[in-house]
């Protein structure tokens, strides 16, 4: 197995679901690294994991835009939904966990696309739009009647009502936002800017504060050519979780004798 690229933490912190690299398959463990298993395999390749809120399942993405639940017991990945664009599509769990927010790809003209915002419930297999969702991104939920997206230009979040359709401006920001993601509780949202000096804000939902969390400008980010860059993660206890890459920095001298 070769270098984890994307982490992330059942909600009871017990588990941890991450991505090999450059294979891009998916593994479990225990949150200590032990109890690991690999889940998928070639050629199927894996973006975007997600584990259910019981913990007991792992909704993914792939690069073909396909959306697969996979058993954090192992067994063979379940397609459910098909996005005809190939467009990374990012699945995420209600509260609940019946239902997955979906990033889909919506073709306007042979050139021309926008995304959209969907769900997917999985007592029914029912794909819905969420109402004025056109040119959003990331779509997560904040709770089991809201949902949480990025505008298409990466500067604003907004926040959807489910029960009215209605969408409301949470932030705008005078850096792109390149990642973001809601804590595993539900009370925040945090997100990375990008520009020479990036940085890790999060909001309290509620109130709207924002605080700023961390400097990344000394940090190494995996830019994995596949997903562009490493998602950012939050962990039980609402810290964030990023993986840095440490492959220039640890060299080592070998004293070989030879014959």
């Amino acid at each position: 197995m070769g270098r984890r690229v994307v982490g992330l933490c059942s909600r009871d912190g017990k588990w941890a679901a991450y991505l090999s690299y450059p294979e891009h398959t998916l593994w479990r463990s225990r949150s200590d690294g032990t109890e690991r298993l690999q889940l998928t395999y070639p050629p199927l390749v894996v973006d975007f994991p997600r584990i259910s809120p019981d913990g007991s399942r792992v909704a993914f993405s792939t690069g073909t835009g396909n959306v697969f639940l996979v058993s954090m017991d192992g067994g063979k990945p379940q397609k459910i939904v098909d996005n005809p664009l190939r467009h990374p599509t990012a699945p995420d769990w209600s509260p609940d966990g019946n239902l997955l927010t979906l990033n889909f790809g919506v073709r306007t003209s042979q050139s021309s696309w926008y995304p959209e915002s969907r769900i997917f419930d999985t007592r029914t297999g029912v794909l819905s739009t969420v109402p004025d969702s056109k040119r959003t991104l990331g779509p997560w939920f904040a709770t089991q009647d809201s949902l949480i997206a990025v505008l298409s230009d990466q500067s604003k979040i907004a926040v959807c009502d489910l029960k009215t359709g209605k969408w409301t401006e949470l932030l705008s920001s005078p850096q792109k936002l390149v990642n973001w993601e809601v804590s595993p509780n539900f009370d925040y949202l945090f997100y990375e800017t990008g520009g020479n000096e990036p940085e890790i804000f999060r909001m309290k939902i509620k109130d709207r504060t924002i605080e700023r969390v961390a400097s990344l400008k000394e940090f190494r980010p995996v830019q994995d050519p596949y997903i562009g860059n490493t998602q950012l993660n939050v962990a039980p206890d609402n810290s964030p979780v990023l993986t840095r890459d440490i492959g220039t920095q640890e060299v080592y001298a070998i004293a070989v004798k030879w014959p």
